[in-house]
């Protein structure tokens, strides 16, 4: 019997009930995800969901519990299917709680746009996809259950792109289930709707995973998000350190910054016209992504079959392309620098930096990769690498007022006082509204 209870994983040849694991797949809402067979049906290819036992308790077994009711409450050839639910009251030699599923070969949506490769390289294949995740939307509304997490690492694809299915609904709500408190955010900020975002679960309904996948078919239309979290996410921070130049020490705050100033864009920001990115875009498929993921429920498509048949109408020229090479760069620099900064966050200095030294192979003189670099080599104890880092940006980005910023700081660390103080007021002479900065400045002249 396998002991997960001290969170281990799965490893190939471990059996789990009628069923030898393959190899791992990745991590849900929950748990980890294994592909895995059938030891007598050897043809027969599983996926199987295993709840985290180590940070598991009532609330959470209830919630995983719950994700293979909802999801065995819909046979629709675009959501995954359940087969069964391996519970340790109810199945000998079983320590845990596993959901055994449909087994995908294609991996998720978010694999197939990070492929430079990728067979979904037009908008009619962004259009057929959505149309498919709104079928099987719109089969989950009927019964009343709602998603409430789709994005691209839920989006589950065969082989050969061919066939599109909805997983991981281990944050769906089921009208009339009771698991649901007002306050809670759920779900992934990115691809959260405002009402979501405003923490106000108890009334959301359908129209927020449509927003979702409105996101998601802007996203996958243009190379971009039609909100630029992370900018807002840097501009918080900015300000932050100006008002405290030591909270750049202090990832917490940061933290907590960045993530107000998000939910705030989530809720009240204008979504970015999507011919930004895509000037020769036809008007009527713009304007369909901007309806589509409108701040206000009640402006957006109402069903999922509203939002299919509006993408029916929809002409565009068959290979009208996604995006450029240097997009997709871009696209893949992003998520480096989103899971690096994550990590950073967690303490996981050594996993970040491999994250950043990956991102700096794709594109090498990315301002926001040597940013992160620099406050990762603070916090690592290493002011004169963060110091070399930042001043080869500064000079590749000379009039980027963050950088020289944080140069500075870098160099107050290491006492080269004359060069900090250099790099500070050229900074100044760049955004002179950075009160706390002048002040260090005034400082260090004296």
């Amino acid at each position: 019997m396998f002991k997960n209870r001290n969170q281990h994983l799965l490893q190939p040849g471990d059996v789990i009930w009628q069923y030898k694991i393959e190899e791992h797949l990745g991590r849900g809402a929950f748990g980890d995800v294994y592909h895995a067979r059938h030891v007598t049906m050897l043809k027969r290819e599983v996926a199987i969901k295993q709840l985290n036992m180590s940070s598991a308790n009532p609330s959470t077994i209830r919630r995983f519990v719950h994700e293979s009711y909802a999801m065995g409450e819909l046979f629709h050839p675009n959501v995954i299917l359940v087969f069964e639910l391996l519970e340790p009251e109810k199945y000998p030699n079983i320590d845990g709680y596993y959901i055994v599923m449909e087994y995908m070969d294609g991996g998720t949506l978010r694999n197939w746009l990070e492929r430079p490769d990728s067979p979904l390289n037009s908008i009619p294949d962004a259009i057929r996809v959505t149309k498919e995740i709104c079928r099987g939307l719109a089969a989950a509304h009927q019964e009343k259950i709602y998603h409430r997490d789709i994005k691209p690492e839920n989006i589950l694809l065969s082989g050969d792109g061919s066939r599109v299915k909805i997983g991981d609904w281990g944050l769906a709500h089921l009208e009339g289930f009771k698991m649901t408190f007002i306050g809670d955010i759920m779900g992934t900020l990115t691809y959260m709707p405002p009402e979501q975002a405003s923490g106000h679960s108890a009334g959301v309904d359908g129209r927020a995973d449509l927003y979702s996948v409105g996101v998601m078919l802007y996203e996958m239309a243009t190379g971009h998000l039609p909100l630029d979290l992370q900018q807002i996410a840097d501009e918080a921070v900015e300000r932050l350190i100006e008002r405290n130049p030591l909270a750049i020490r202090e990832p917490g705050k940061q933290r907590e910054a960045a993530h107000a100033a998000i939910l705030n864009a989530i809720t009240t920001s204008p979504r970015i016209p999507p011919t930004r990115y895509v000037p020769d875009m036809p008007r009527p498929f713009a304007n369909l992504l901007l309806k589509s993921v409108a701040i206000r429920p009640e402006d957006r498509y109402q069903t999922a079959d509203e939002f299919a048949r509006a993408l029916d109408q929809i002409t565009v020229a068959k290979n009208s392309p996604i995006r450029t090479s240097t997009d997709e760069a871009l696209s893949k620099v992003a998520s480096l620098l989103n899971q690096a900064r994550e990590q950073r966050q967690d303490r996981c200095y050594s996993d970040a930096l491999k994250l950043l030294q990956e991102a700096r192979q794709i594109i090498p003189d990315h301002a926001g990769v040597a940013l992160e670099l620099g406050r990762l080599y603070n916090l690592m104890g290493k002011p004169s690498d963060a110091a070399k880092v930042l001043s080869e940006a500064a000079r590749k980005h000379p009039d980027n007022h963050v950088i020289l910023r944080d140069l500075g700081f870098a160099y107050m660390s290491i006492m080269e006082e004359d060069l900090a103080l250099k790099a500070i007021q050229r900074s100044l002479e760049l955004n002179p509204n950075q009160s706390q900065l002048n002040k260090i400045a005034r400082r260090l002249r004296k």
